[in-house]
């Protein structure tokens, strides 16, 4: 079933919802997408997690910014609460920062040797960044294995693409 409102678009997925409403889909895509490498890059650079680093400051950044899109979308009266839930939701939060683990597997399909050991690494830096940005417990992955099925149960749950996956492509 779709979603509609005023004059935004059409949309079949609440995860959509929020980059549809604050023009983040449509307008700036690009530098969104840029936003989004650069806090992946500050999370896992040389001390990156450290406190007061690169991506421990960018990870509160990102916070704060969801806080306020949250806290203005449900002030909106286009938004659907019952039908939508929270903006930018536990899951969608998750599954941003479980598709960072994909570094250490896309590493190895490049033939970078890496242990089990090191994507580990990866995934505690990833579950350190997601505490951070508000994930709750319950969620929070130990291991690359955890995190990758935990990333294709999110993905099987998302609807086939329609008109905002076309918007967002063109945009990028």
């Amino acid at each position: 079933a779709y979603v509609s409102w005023g004059n935004y678009p059409r949309v079949e997925h609440a995860a959509l919802v929020p980059l549809v409403m604050t023009g983040a889909l449509s307008k700036g895509t690009g530098k969104r997408f840029a936003e989004t490498q650069s806090w992946t890059m500050d999370i896992y650079s040389p001390d990156g997690m450290e406190r007061f680093g690169a991506g421990f400051k960018s990870t509160i950044r990102v916070r704060m910014i969801h806080a306020l899109v949250r806290r203005n979308l449900l002030k909106k009266p286009q938004w659907d609460f019952n039908r939508l839930g929270v903006p930018i939701s536990q899951t969608d939060m998750l599954t941003t920062i479980l598709t960072t683990l994909l570094l250490g597997l896309g590493s190895r399909a490049l033939g970078v040797p890496m242990t089990t050991r090191e994507t580990d690494a990866i995934a505690h830096h990833g579950r350190y960044a997601a505490w951070l940005m508000g994930v709750k417990e319950p969620w929070l992955f130990e291991s690359t294995a955890e995190g990758i099925r935990l990333l294709m149960h999110s993905a099987s749950t998302q609807p086939r693409g329609e008109e905002t996956s076309r918007i967002m492509a063109q945009s990028l």
